[in-house]
């Protein structure tokens, strides 16, 4: 028996321990305080290797630090997620004292971790001050080693003596990111690049360096920047001439920087050349790959070169560039697509959002600039593909502009705003449900689909679907694709096409993808319906109000009847118990009371432990 106690108290022992590591791989953020259980710090110690932290606080979005947050291991990875579930925002993470008058000496984030992957989205990185310190180097972010994603990511407000906003030594890649009003004392106002660094749809504006590179300054380093937007970065400090208000490439040692649809406009060295670009180094050593990008609307000292400035280096002009100043002849007007110096820009000078998916400021084209359907979508010898979409997230209208703005009116209006677009498998049948934030002068769509991901040998599938015309309000889509004969495991590929009321065609570069399921899970990925069992189609359907769902069985069970959403979510329980038949009303509320977004929602029966039958609504509040 003491035996068996010993044994039994070890199995238990180990249980405890296993679930503890269970809970301990996923963190949950409950409160803004700098320390303690329930905080971002505590998280991030606690988080196991490759798990997630997610923030669930109520009341605030804003979390204030006491200390730098360090993350200096080898052993574990990370993703944190920034949304606030509480809130619907994305949270900010600062310092206590912003700005000149005595600021919090300390940076927001310090990574350190060789071999390690981090994801950081969806939050505002606030404010830090390391100048002065022994290590000066990234105000808001220092990656001295590792590798790290940033997705949806505010950097402002920080100070260093290097890379004002974010000092790069490891692996960093930046996706519909900002970094604004940042300070270097030295070199890279926003951005100091001293390893690799890849930025798509980012903007980087209003930062300052009393030296070297405004916006960015790339060292021996290797920079891709695709469909960015450097604007209102400045470089020098009162008398000092130091170059590269949007951009400074120093000494690279074979390590090359690409740009691609990409915008320098409204930056300043004002005592030196280069407000735009400043390229240095040597010819075999220092290589600007460059394509469909605007250098224009720089300023810098009087009677200097202000947009583009080559002190020495390399550049592979690969066309359909716009520079309107330049001290060399890399680039050539008429050559290669290219226009140089003359010509109306009609830019911008204020970034705006200008109906932006990705929160992401540009600066908006206006009819008659010759940026508009100057350029190419053909990669050719360039290294970096070109992008289908501009860096707000808008499809191409006609002939691909030069620089990270696609132009499709004056106000900065896009034809549709596709937010979703997703295939489901639902009652044997491939369904299709796609929803849009606003619409203009859509007549409406064609689906698209093929067995490869290869929208130019798929085949119309839809007959033509009405759209909304003109509307601000999310609309939402459903079709149904009535294949023949689909196999297990066959794979299929969709596309969206919209016309609108002038006959321009716009494809969106958004793929749908579905694999036929086998059969014992279809519907859904579910259980068939057994003849016996019976759930009712809602009604009325699409749900305006409310909506009445019922269901009968031949003889009493339990049963559960859920609502799930399109990720399959549990969102509502409606019902749960003994019976053999019920009906209940929901009016498309989740089980807290809020009200859910307006979509494709999937609702079931679980009868004594076992999925009886799925059916999908549409909540159009």
């Amino acid at each position: 028996m003491k035996k068996f106690s010993l044994v039994l108290g070890f199995m238990l022992m180990m249980l405890l321990a296993f679930s503890t590591s269970l809970m301990a791989a996923n963190q949950i953020v409950t409160s803004t305080a700098n320390s303690g259980a329930g905080t971002l710090r505590q998280a991030i110690a606690d988080v196991s290797d490759g798990g997630t932290i997610t923030f669930n606080i109520t009341g605030s979005d804003e979390i204030i630090i006491e200390s730098e947050l360090s993350i200096i291991t080898n052993t574990k990875g990370m993703t944190i997620n920034g949304y606030n579930n509480a809130t619907g925002n994305n949270v900010t993470v600062q310092v206590p004292i912003q700005g000149w008058v005595d600021p919090s000496r300390f940076r927001v984030f310090n990574i350190n971790a060789t071999s390690q992957t981090f994801n950081f989205s969806n939050m505002t990185i606030k404010g830090g001050d390391i100048y002065g310190n022994t290590y000066w180097s990234g105000g808001g972010i220092f990656l001295e080693a590792g590798t790290l994603s940033l997705d949806t990511v505010t950097i402002s407000g920080s100070i260093a003596k290097y890379g004002g906003g974010i000092y790069n030594a490891g692996t960093l890649t930046m996706t519909n990111c900002t970094v604004s009003g940042n300070y270097s004392f030295t070199s890279g106002g926003g951005i100091f690049n001293g390893a690799t660094l890849t930025m798509t749809n980012c903007t980087v504006s209003g930062n300052y360096s009393s030296q070297r590179g405004g916006g960015i300054y790339k060292g021996q380093a290797i920079l891709t920047m695709t469909n960015c937007t450097v604007s209102g970065n400045l470089a020098g400090w009162e008398f000092n001439a130091y170059e590269g208000g949007g951009l400074y490439a120093a000494y690279s040692h074979g390590n090359p920087l690409f740009i691609t649809n990409c915008t320098f406009a409204n930056n300043s060295a004002p005592n030196a050349h280069g407000g735009g670009i400043y390229l240095t180094g040597s010819s075999s050593t220092t290589h600007l790959y460059i394509k469909n990008t605007i250098i224009a609307n720089n300023s810098a000292e009087e009677d200097y070169t202000p947009d583009f400035y080559i002190d020495d280096g390399t550049v592979y002009n690969n066309g359909y560039n716009i520079v309107e100043t330049q001290n060399g002849s890399d680039f050539v007007n008429g050559t290669n697509g290219c226009i140089v110096g003359v010509g109306d820009y009609n830019l911008s000078t204020t970034l705006n959002d200008n109906s932006t998916l990705n929160g992401t400021k540009t600066l908006r084209t206006t009819d008659g600039s010759v940026a508009i359907d100057a350029g190419t979508n053909v990669q050719g010898d360039h290294p970096v593909a070109i992008p289908t979409t501009d860096q707000r997230g808008a499809g191409r209208n006609g002939t691909l502009d030069i620089g990270a703005y696609e132009w499709w009116d004056n106000v900065g209006s896009l034809s549709v705003v596709l937010s979703t677009f997703t295939a489901q498998f639902i009652e044997n049948t491939p369904t299709l449900y796609w929803e849009t934030q606003s619409e203009t002068d859509n007549m409406g769509w064609f689906v698209y689909r093929n067995s490869e991901e290869d929208f130019t040998t798929s085949e119309k599938i839809s007959e033509f679907i009405n759209g909304h015309g003109t509307t601000t309000q999310q609309q939402s889509y459903i079709y149904e694709d009535r294949i023949q004969n689909p196999e297990v495991g066959d794979t299929y590929y969709y596309w969206l096409e919209s016309i609108d009321y002038s006959g321009t065609v716009n494809h969106y570069d958004r793929v749908a993808i579905l694999t036929i399921p086998h059969n014992s899970n279809s519907g859904n990925n579910l259980v068939p319906v057994p003849e016996r069992f019976g759930l009712l189609q809602n009604e009325p359907n699409p749900v305006i109000h409310f909506t009445r769902i019922a269901f009968n069985l031949t003889e009493s069970a339990m049963v559960d009847l859920n609502v799930y959403n399109i990720k399959g979510q549990l969102v509502k329980t409606l019902y749960s118990g003994v019976t053999s038949k019920h009906t209940v009303m929901w009016d498309g509320k989740d089980e807290s009371g809020k009200e859910l977004e307006n979509g494709v929602y999937f609702y079931n029966m679980i009868v004594d432990g076992k999925v009886a039958e799925t059916k999908k609504l549409i909540l159009m509040k």
